[in-house]
C-alpha cells in the first residue's frame, strides 16, 4: 500500500476535552477519494483485546494535506499496567475499509501516560483470609 502520514499540529499528547488538530499528508498514495479518519482507543495486554471507536471524519480536501480535528472525550485516559494497557490512537482508512497510517497519542488529565503501579496483596483479598481463619 501506498504511503501517508498523520501529523498532529500539537505533539502527541493531549488532556480530557482538548482539541487535537492535525492533517493527513497523503504522499504517494494512489486515490485519496473516501479518505476517513478515526478516532480510537484500544486496550493491550492479557486477556480479551478491546477496541472502541470514538468518532470517524471522512476527509473532503483535495490536495496533499487534509486537516482534521477532533474533540477528544474525558474518558478512558491512557494508561499502562502490569497485566493491561488503554492506547488512544488515529487511524487514516481508504474506501476500501484498509488502513494506510496509524499514529498513537496520549490523553489524560496530565498530559503524560499513567502508569499503574503492581499491588502486593490487596487489602481486600487479606481480609477475606482472615475471617476465614476465625
Amino acid at each position: 500500500m501506498s504511503r501517508a502520514e498523520i501529523e498532529l499540529d500539537d505533539g502527541d499528547a493531549f488532556r480530557p476535552g482538548e482539541t487535537m488538530r492535525g492533517k493527513v499528508v497523503v504522499g504517494q498514495l494512489e486515490d485519496s477519494d473516501g479518505l476517513e479518519i478515526r478516532l480510537f482507543w484500544a486496550t493491550r495486554g492479557r486477556g480479551t483485546e478491546e477496541l472502541k471507536v470514538v468518532e470517524t471524519r471522512r476527509l473532503e480536501a483535495k490536495g496533499p494535506e487534509l486537516p482534521f480535528e477532533f474533540e477528544l472525550p474525558f474518558e478512558p485516559p491512557s494508561f499502562s499496567g502490569s497485566l493491561i494497557s488503554v492506547v488512544w490512537a488515529l487511524e487514516l482508512v481508504d474506501s476500501e475499509g484498509e488502513a494506510c497510517a496509524h499514529r498513537e497519542f496520549v490523553m489524560s488529565p496530565t498530559g503524560r501516560e499513567l502508569e499503574l503501579g503492581t499491588v502486593e496483596s490487596p487489602r481486600h483479598l487479606g481480609n477475606k483470609r482472615r475471617k476465614k481463619k476465625r
